[in-house]
């Protein structure tokens, strides 16, 4: 069949014109691109670049069909209209002129949903110029011109190759199409219904009732959400908590009633279901109104399914609800509502609350569907993401005592380096910043006497206009960190200006951010995330507790981080942690024969790299390469931190591949598994999902894979390890687990030596015997134990004679002489 396309007139007649025969046949999914490419117009062929491609891969992961009695492909504009850079207008003419013959094509094929990318598509099927796509974006629309057909606006599938962290959007607008499509679409959130317990008399009824449906057998568990007057759990206020019983039917606890809802969360014989649950159990800690066991978290629930995609309420209840986006009363005022204004609020509020209770019980039934069909996640979901979230719950409330007089000192001394570091700057572009000329080339209306490197249109005219400098990285014009360190040579003016910018990080993130965090008792408690990182390793924010630098030309930032008085901090780490599990992963002899014998690693492959008289220099670079070949380092990398020539740094990776060719065949098939597109899965059940795979995201992506196994196990392995001991820690020794930093642990102990010899000797031997009794593994695990009064002055202490070991003069004291001499 042949559809008639008004052409009269139209600017863009002139352009190569998509002539094809439109299969009238019913399917029923139509795809609307927006324009063919000029080579798809001459051969009649639609959708078939590298934006289609990514489309076509997603709805396969997602679930929907591609082949072709189930979908069919279109394009709004039948013209290869080409796109001007910097003009982003399109011709109204061509959208109004082929508006009716998509009409026509959607008539003929009477499709069931209609996947529209971008806005031109959805001009020209709409026929609204002015139409906001993206708030379309991802909900199903009824159009009488449509038919009984569901219209689903999606992200343009180009637009990802340009920017490749849509794709998680892009993947979500998908999953909801997929869910419309398997029949899941007539879901019904229903409407909420609450109740408002102002009183203590209805607060008591609403909990009796509670208690008798759970008697019944009809309260397995409650959702609950508190919402707050900030983000910030030292200045969060409790407004308002809610608590969903049943579908729709939600208790509300106001402010004035706070004192109540410990009643409705402590020891209570159902579980407690939250979305995100560590912020509310922290804020409810930190005002003493309760203390929440999470017995479950939808968060963690969806991590585990998919943990390439977002996690928050709003896309669960999207994706697996179908629920319309729900906006409340206040809507850009929400930042407004203080303990002043929270009686203005507090219908929203309790809408708020409501709903979110009421979806995050619906998500738990949702989403379990999807969880009961592999064992292997809901187990990790159960025995490893719940009983952490608590555990690392009551790790942040024990905080880490800092010393702010000695982050004040520091903030001094880097006030005083950057003033230095900026003269330095100064004097040496002050020969080629020239105010007239910059202002000629760059189109800016004015520009200072003296050179600005903190302004990025001024370091970009300094880097590629005036010094003419050629990136080995090339993004636009910009100086970001990874540019400027790939410009070799590297000129002194751009190692300054790098100098600054990490002086200038160091300054803000970790001396005035500690000082910024620290709440009133002098701790500074972090938030731990359990599902973050792309590798699976734990992290922290709000402060960064695992990233602190240990040392550098200002000071030691980890002294700042102290023991309270009477007490010491001890650091108990897995030694080469991730080198052993490679050695047991990969099952490589050569690696596990090392570890089993107890030789040293860093020896073995020295000799095998530079001979048997290696030099100590040649060590350590041995060292690197152990270290380094796991994570996808490359010959550039050795070349600029050695000095050393390609041909060198080549030899030395190739001789590690060559000297363990287990964990060489290991490591590559890691990287084959993102090309097959299969996962990686750790022996404690974590998996990591590579999602679009694109020629630019490959070579990164390969690299995840290969650290993948290796870096998450390492942290999950000191993750059990903690939570088996730390009962027993507080109980017998009055220790105290403060951090938690990939593989080794932060403990505050009494200083008394025999505390300290048990502790010790305790912690080890879990830590060591875990990943035998876990996996039966055969590579030993070893530790190492440091004490100090400050995070940044550890000194290596002896379990088993109870002596500390001085390094700089080869001694050995007892306890009690370092400790009074330190304090």
């Amino acid at each position: 069949m042949n559809i008639c396309i008004n052409c009269k007139g139209c600017s863009c007649s002139l352009y190569p014109q998509l002539s094809r025969p439109v299969d009238v046949s019913h399917r029923p999914i139509l795809v609307i691109g927006e324009t063919p490419t000029a080579i798809e117009a001459k051969k009649g062929e639609i959708m078939t670049g590298p934006g289609a491609n990514i489309l076509k891969q997603t709805m396969q992961k997602v679930g929907l069909p591609i082949d072709a009695k189930s979908i069919a492909f279109t394009t709004a504009v039948a013209c290869a209209i080409p796109k001007r850079k910097g003009n982003n207008t399109f011709p109204k003419d061509a959208i109004n002129n082929c508006r009716d013959r998509l009409l026509k094509e959607i008539q003929a094929i009477k499709p069931k949903f209609i996947l529209v990318c971008g806005k031109v598509a959805m001009q020209t099927l709409t026929g609204e110029h002015n139409i906001k796509v993206t708030a379309e974006y991802g909900r199903a629309r009824e159009y009488s011109y449509c038919g009984d057909a569901l219209v689903i606006p999606i992200m343009n599938p180009g637009l990802i190759l340009r920017a490749p962290n849509d794709y998680k959007p892009f993947l979500t607008m998908l999953q909801f199409v997929s869910s419309l499509y398997g029949g899941k679409g007539n879901n019904d959130t229903g409407e909420t219904q609450w109740t408002i317990l102002d009183t203590k008399e209805k607060c008591h009824v609403a909990l009796q009732d509670l208690m008798t449906l759970h008697n019944q057998g009809q309260l397995p568990y409650v959702a609950y959400d508190v919402e707050t007057t900030s983000l910030d759990y030292r200045e969060a206020e409790f407004l308002v908590g809610g608590m969903c019983y049943a579908k729709n039917k939600v208790y509300v606890v106001p402010r004035e009633m706070k004192e109540q809802f410990h009643n409705f969360t402590d020891e209570v014989p159902w579980k407690c279901i939250l979305q995100h649950g560590k912020y509310d159990k922290k804020v409810l800690w930190r005002r003493k109104l309760a203390t929440v066991d999470i017995g479950g978290d939808t968060m963690y629930m969806h991590y585990v399914l998919d943990e390439t995609s977002e996690h928050n309420l709003g896309y669960l209840s999207k994706v697996f609800l179908q629920a319309e986006e729900y906006k409340y009363k206040m809507n850009q005022n929400w930042k407004a509502v203080n303990l002043d204004s929270y009686r203005a609020f507090f219908e929203a509020l309790c809408e708020r609350v409501a709903v979110d209770c009421d979806y995050t019980y619906q998500l738990v039934g949702a989403i379990g569907e999807e969880l009961d069909k592999d064992p292997r996640l809901r187990s990790l979901y159960e025995e490893l993401l719940i009983p952490a979230a608590n555990f690392l719950s009551r790790v942040e409330q024990n905080g880490i005592l800092i010393n702010p007089e000695y982050l004040e000192e520091l903030n001094v001394k880097y006030e005083i380096l950057l003033a230095q570091i900026m003269d330095e700057i100064q004097e040496l572009a002050a020969p080629i910043w020239d105010t007239e000329i910059y202002v000629a080339e760059s189109g800016a209306k004015s520009a200072p006497k003296i050179f600005n490197p903190g302004s990025p249109q001024q370091m970009a005219w300094l880097v590629f206009d005036r010094m003419k400098l050629k990136p080995r990285i090339k993004k636009g014009r910009s100086t970001d960190k990874t540019i400027l360190n790939s410009i070799a040579p590297k000129p002194q003016l751009i190692s300054k200006v790098l100098e600054y910018r990490t002086v200038q990080k160091e300054k803000s993130t970790y001396v005035v951010g500690l000082l910024d965090a620290q709440d009133e008792d002098g701790r500074v408690r972090t938030t731990f995330n359990l599902h973050v990182t792309a590798t699976g390793r734990l992290s922290s924010k709000e402060p960064n507790v695992q990233n602190q630098p240990s040392a550098n030309g200002i000071g030691n930032i980890r002294k700042a981080f102290v023991a309270r008085p009477g007490y010491v901090l001890a650091e108990i780490d897995y030694s080469g942690a991730e080198l052993r599990w490679l050695a047991f992963l990969s099952k490589c002899p050569v690696l596990m024969d090392v570890f089993i014998k107890g030789r040293n690693l860093h020896d073995e492959t020295a000799k095998a790299l530079f001979g048997e008289n290696y030099t100590k220099q040649q060590k350590m670079r041995a060292k690197a390469v152990n270290f380094g070949i796991p994570y996808g380092r490359e010959a550039q990398s050795f070349v600029d931190e050695y000095q050393i020539g390609k041909e060198e740094a080549s030899e030395m990776i190739s001789g590690w591949l060559n000297k363990y060719p287990g964990a060489r065949d290991y490591l590559k098939w890691c990287a084959d598994q993102v090309v097959a597109g299969n996962f990686l899965e750790t022996p404690f059940g974590r998996r990591r999902r590579f999602g679009l795979v694109t020629p630019e995201s490959l070579h990164a992506l390969q690299n995840e894979a290969r650290n993948f196994p290796i870096q998450s196990s390492s942290s999950d392995l000191l993750l059990v390890s903690a939570m088996k001991m730390e009962k027993h820690l507080l109980d017998e020794y009055d220790t105290r687990i403060l951090n938690l930093v990939h593989d080794s642990l932060l403990l505050e102990i009494p200083a008394k030596v025999e505390t300290i010899m048990a502790v010790g000797s305790y912690a080890n031997n879990i830590m060591v015997t875990e990943p035998v009794e876990r996996f039966d593994c055969p590579v030993p695990f070893k530790t190492d134990f440091e004490i100090g009064l400050s995070w940044g002055e550890l000194i290596t202490f002896n379990y088993d004679t109870g002596t500390v070991y001085k390094e700089e003069n080869d001694t050995t004291v007892e306890f009690y002489e370092w400790y009074q001499a330190n304090l």
